[in-house]
């Protein structure tokens, strides 16, 4: 969570209707973080998705999604963001 405040940056939002899609700019010097990633949003039941695929991983979310979660003040996190289903 601490690492979307000092290596994560919004670069672009496209919005429609259903969500919206942010790309983050990571500025982590390992190179297994740093580069673009694609976060969407979706409006409906707040779920979350990054190209990074870290949450569909390893169950935790990744800190470009924290970053955009900040963006867009989202105080209380729907249950399915911190716990996969099974």
């Amino acid at each position: 969570m601490i690492a979307s405040i000092s290596s994560c940056m919004s670069i672009k939002l496209e919005e429609t209707e259903e969500m919206s899609t942010f790309t983050i700019k990571d500025t982590d010097k390992n190179p297994k973080h740093h580069g673009q990633f694609q976060v969407s949003l979706f409006k409906s039941d707040s779920k979350l998705l990054c190209s990074c695929c870290r949450f569909e991983l390893s169950g935790q979310l990744c800190r470009h999604c924290f970053y955009v979660l900040r963006m867009e003040s989202v105080e209380i996190y729907p249950k399915a963001m911190y716990q996969q289903d099974g």
